[in-house]
């Protein structure tokens, strides 16, 4: 069950960086065929397991900065960039 909420956690942390529609999210994200599809590259995946969770006023949320740094590092790992 613990893995399983954090799991959880972690994407709803997504969501609400995809609900801000932040720039930087335009070059690993494309729309789908399927309306409210967003077809999504492996390495923001990667930034969602990996990415420290921040705590502010009873609510889970990534740093923009951080996460969109370990985006670009999977990116270039991966030779993709």
């Amino acid at each position: 069950m613990e893995k399983s909420f954090v799991i959880i956690e972690r994407l709803q942390c997504l969501g609400k960086l995809l609900e801000k529609k932040d720039a930087r999210l335009r070059g690993w994200t494309m729309e789908g065929i399927e309306e409210g599809c967003l077809l999504t590259n492996d390495a923001v995946f990667t930034a969602t397991a990996l990415c420290s969770l921040k705590k502010e006023d009873e609510r889970m949320h990534f740093d923009p900065d951080e996460f969109f740094d370990i985006v670009l590092r999977e990116s270039e790992a991966q030779g993709r960039a």
